[in-house]
């Protein structure tokens, strides 16, 4: 998450990058938007796949994510950007991953082409 304040109304690209770790095999699928904990499906979404690092009896994997998303600022002050996931594959058994990156917004008066 990320919250930033605007000098005015105009429009906020943000992009986000970062890797995952999990289960070997899954699947995370990421969305922005400005509520936490809500993914939309409407939106620009993309998906990480987590590949093999380690194997084993518990086969870990890491995979690479990015997504951006041009968002429409209303006016001057505070607004938040979420970088939302959740598990795609699989759909049993462990479930658990964990995710870093880097979130920038990027504020100009007109919307980009």
């Amino acid at each position: 998450s990320l919250e930033t304040n605007f000098p005015s109304a105009g429009y906020a690209y943000v992009v986000a990058v970062g890797n995952c770790f999990g289960p070997a095999g899954s699947t995370v699928r990421f969305s922005l938007g400005p509520t936490l904990n809500s993914f939309d499906f409407s939106a620009v979404t993309t998906s990480a796949y987590l590949g093999i690092v380690r194997g084993g009896e518990n086969p870990q994997g890491q995979g690479t994510f990015s997504i951006a998303r041009q968002f429409r600022v209303d006016s001057a002050g505070p607004r938040a950007f979420h970088v939302n996931s959740y598990m795609v594959y699989p759909t049993e058994g462990e479930q658990s991953f964990q995710c870093n990156g880097t979130t920038t917004v990027f504020f100009t008066e007109n919307a980009l082409q």
